[in-house]
């Protein structure tokens, strides 16, 4: 049995420790529930403390909704016509981006501005920064390919493993362009997170353990994700 740390709050308790070792309770936690709602789940935050979440209900805990939470109220992000909407990063502009099935095609994108939704077909929104682009990847493999999007053209964000055979997923991007995201290598089995800082890739994982995944990188460089803990019961 392995037990799931996150790396944000071992990093931030650390820095803020060795800074200021006097004041102990600089934390406090919220709890945030939808009601009626079987789960309820956060994927982003803008520095006006609005939130993007989603939520599944009793009946059917495999389906998602996507959520606002802004001034302590939640709104709904459905794109008009799915049956399931997801949403995976919100920016300082307040724009949601995600991802979300219809029942009939593949899983397509959205960006929404806080009235209305704009659409893309067959690809997979991850993450958004306050400059607007967007980062994503293909659903059209294997291997998946990632993204970089400015709203007009598409970057090529590929983890160089072999040649045909390597899935880049990006998951986060911040106001400089450092990526961070998962790649795996069908030929080798070589599986990791990656940092991309706009020229060469990095992979990384937390010394020790058994597994890292990586799920947001702030305008500073500073990354957050969890990892598997081998030596926890």
């Amino acid at each position: 049995m392995t037990r799931t740390s996150m790396l944000t709050l071992a990093v931030t308790l650390l820095v803020t420790v060795s800074a200021t070792p006097t004041h102990a309770d600089l934390y406090s936690f919220s709890s945030i529930t939808y009601a009626g709602a079987a789960d309820t789940s956060t994927y982003g935050i803008n520095d006006s403390g609005q939130i993007a979440a989603g939520y599944a209900l009793l009946g059917d805990r495999n389906v998602t909704q996507g959520l606002l939470l802004s001034g302590g109220t939640f709104s709904p992000v459905t794109v008009p016509g799915s049956v399931e909407t997801k949403v995976m990063g919100i920016n300082d502009s307040g724009q949601i981006v995600g991802y979300y099935l219809d029942g009939e095609h593949p899983t397509a994108s959205f960006v929404y501005n806080g009235t209305s939704f704009t659409t893309y077909a067959n690809i997979t929104f991850s993450g958004i920064n306050n400059l607007g682009q967007i980062v994503g990847f293909g659903n059209s493999g294997p291997p998946t390919a990632g993204f970089l999007f400015n709203g007009t053209t598409y970057q090529p964000i590929n983890y160089p493993g072999t040649p045909g055979s390597t899935e880049t997923e990006p998951y986060g991007v911040n106001a400089q362009g450092q990526i961070i995201g998962l790649y795996l290598d069908y030929h080798t089995g070589a599986l990791g997170n990656f940092f991309f800082n706009g020229t060469s890739f990095t992979s990384i994982s937390f010394p020790g353990a058994v597994g890292t995944s990586l799920h947001a990188i702030n305008d500073n460089g500073v990354i957050v994700g969890g990892y598997n803990d081998p030596s926890a019961v």
